[in-house]
């Protein structure tokens, strides 16, 4: 079975939804995607950006 291919726009999409709707760790969430607390708080904040259109 080949490997799922994502973008990195992709990933972003998913990891605020997951940060947003589940009720999981921010720390073990960060640790799933591979990326420290400190890009997962970016992350979060570029999608308020998006969001609000700035």
């Amino acid at each position: 079975m080949p490997w799922k291919e994502t973008t990195i726009m992709r990933q972003k999409l998913d990891f605020v939804t997951s940060a947003l709707t589940d009720d999981v760790n921010f720390t073990e969430l960060c640790a799933e995607y591979g990326i420290s607390r400190k890009t997962g708080y970016k992350w979060m904040e570029d999608s308020t950006l998006m969001v609000d259109g700035a």
